[in-house]
């Protein structure tokens, strides 16, 4: 996944399931304030969902399912997470 994705600032929703991206998910990504939907699922992507995505305040809706990610998502508003 590109990290200068994080350069356009005005993105809400962003869905990139089921595109066989591999690596890491960038944690430029939590740069995106305004950003409501993020599907990131049935990918090849390896490592922790980084604490900065899980922190913009705006997300409603977090995707990650079918990757091989490790760790726990931390985040207070569980109900907004899947």
């Amino acid at each position: 996944i590109p990290p200068n994705l994080s350069m356009m600032k005005q993105m809400t929703k962003l869905y990139l399931q089921d595109n066989k991206f591999t690596g890491i998910i960038p944690v430029e990504l939590g740069q995106l304030d305004k950003l409501v939907d993020l599907s990131l699922s049935y990918n090849g992507l390896q490592g922790p969902v980084p604490a900065e995505i899980t922190a913009v305040k705006s997300i409603e809706l977090l995707h990650v399912h079918r990757n091989m990610l490790t760790g726990s998502v931390n985040c207070d508003r569980s109900n907004a997470l899947e």
